[in-house]
């Protein structure tokens, strides 16, 4: 199913926090899962991130969520822990 950012938020956010959690680790993933008043652009920054840590053929995930998350998040130019976020994210993504 493709999202675009007008539909990515904070209950897509918690399903591709579902979805690659079982490659992270479970304080990580605690960490991730906790976020104020919908406030889930921080958190998402910083699971991509750790994902990125993981060999990319380990790690299952909706490349269309993480994108529609990752615009909806005003990370795609400029993410807020890495400025080149997501363009790490796309490098690692493009690597088996």
């Amino acid at each position: 199913m493709y999202m675009n950012s007008k539909c990515a938020g904070p209950v897509a956010y918690t399903e591709f926090l579902a979805e690659v959690c079982p490659f992270l680790d479970p304080h990580t993933v605690r960490d991730a899962a906790v976020f104020d008043y919908g406030q889930w652009e921080l958190p998402f920054e910083a699971v991509l991130i750790a994902v990125m840590e993981k060999p990319r053929n380990q790690v299952r995930f909706d490349f269309n969520r993480a994108a529609g998350l990752a615009e909806a998040a005003n990370i795609v130019i400029e993410g807020v822990l890495d400025p080149a976020t997501w363009q790490k994210f796309l490098s690692w993504n493009e690597t088996q």
